[in-house]
């Protein structure tokens, strides 16, 4: 016989007490119309958020179509460093959840864009030069990765802002 425990509140129906086997226990569903739902942000989309999709979009463009047939140094050099924080920090937080080292589901806040940010700036342009023989340091680079970082993450907490405030009028 299957060890029977006692429901959690969450699972008990109209609060009343009942056995179940937590391998057949039905899954509570959250629906918009539950109560306190619409306090929820919704959660970060990691490798599906829009954001992610559109700068990856830009930066295969960029590789694909725009560098060969344009000598303008921007798209050569800057253009995809301005989209080092939106390509690179999804893929790597969603790696993170999976390892359990981020704990929740919202958007990049300042600080895990910061930090990510020092540690790529360092890795990039003050050590890749001393690793690599064809790399070079440039400070252009690193305005790059700040202004795409601080665009990124105005971006998503913006939305997340504006979503907060739409739910507090309604």
């Amino acid at each position: 016989m299957p060890n029977k425990k006692l429901a959690p509140p969450f699972l008990m129906a109209n609060h009343a007490y009942y056995d179940f086997d937590r391998e057949t226990a039905p899954r509570p569903r959250l629906r918009p119309d539950d109560p306190g739902t619409h306090l929820m942000p919704r959660p970060f989309q990691y490798l599906r958020d829009p954001l992610f999709l559109v700068a990856l979009a830009l930066l295969g463009v960029n590789q694909l179509l725009l560098k060969p047939p344009f000598a303008t140094p921007s798209l050569h050099y800057h253009f995809n460093d301005l989209l080092l924080i939106p390509c690179a920090l999804p893929p790597l937080l969603w790696i993170h959840r999976l390892l359990d080292l981020r704990a929740t589901n919202l958007p990049p806040s300042g600080s895990e864009v910061i930090l990510h940010l020092l540690v790529w700036c360092v890795l990039f342009e003050a050590a890749g030069p001393y690793l690599m023989n064809h790399a070079t340091g440039d400070w252009r680079d690193v305005l790059a990765y700040c202004g795409g970082g601080l665009l990124a993450w105005s971006a998503w907490n913006t939305r997340l802002l504006i979503e907060n405030e739409s739910i507090a009028l309604a």
